[in-house]
């Protein structure tokens, strides 16, 4: 269940498409454009008034900012993210840097996708030392593309970056390399 019109709505259609096909192998219906407002033992209620017979129910949710964050007089934005600039630090506080999720990079709106917090690190641990000396902070420059390879179980993905989309049995094997290398790192 998504409450966005399209299942993986950031995604290219064909990466849509094939995420779509998979699922419906696999036998798991997709319903969209509607939000879930209870589950119970073994259905789910949607807000359109739909009920769905659900055997088991997994909620995966996207980022949220933690509430307190509106409380400390950081500048946040409409989602309660704190804000920053090219630097990493809080429009409001230079002295206070944020990155990842927790964080609205104000220079151009960015995914809540771990490829950035990645990316972010060497240049926040950098601004942080800079910043201790007095010295010179340097801009962070996010990459306009990335790419995401979404696992479909069963030794299957799929690949996305920007338009292009691919999938099978290869990109999962491209997928467990990665992530392997990543995690002995």
């Amino acid at each position: 269940v998504t409450n966005t019109p399209t299942l993986l709505p950031t995604h290219a259609p064909a990466v849509r498409s094939s995420m779509q096909k998979l699922l419906s192998r696999q036998g798991v219906t997709v319903a969209s454009g509607s939000a879930i407002t209870a589950v119970e033992q073994r259905e789910v209620l949607l807000a359109n008034d739909t009920r769905m017979e659900s055997a088991m129910t997994v909620l995966a949710t996207g980022s949220a900012a933690a509430p307190w964050l509106a409380q400390t007089g950081l500048a946040v934005d409409q989602h309660g993210f704190v804000q920053v600039g090219e630097t990493l630090a809080s429009v409001s506080h230079p002295n206070v840097f944020a990155v990842g999720d927790i964080a609205a990079y104000t220079p151009r709106p960015l995914p809540k996708a771990g490829v950035y917090a990645v990316r972010q690190g060497p240049v926040l641990a950098e601004n942080l030392r800079q910043f201790a000396k007095r010295g010179p902070l340097k801009p962070y420059r996010p990459q306009r593309r990335f790419l995401s390879l979404l696992s479909g179980g069963g030794r299957f993905a799929v690949a996305s970056y920007g338009g292009f989309a691919a999938s099978g049995g290869w990109v999962w094997r491209w997928k467990d390399r990665i992530d392997q290398r990543w995690m002995q790192r």
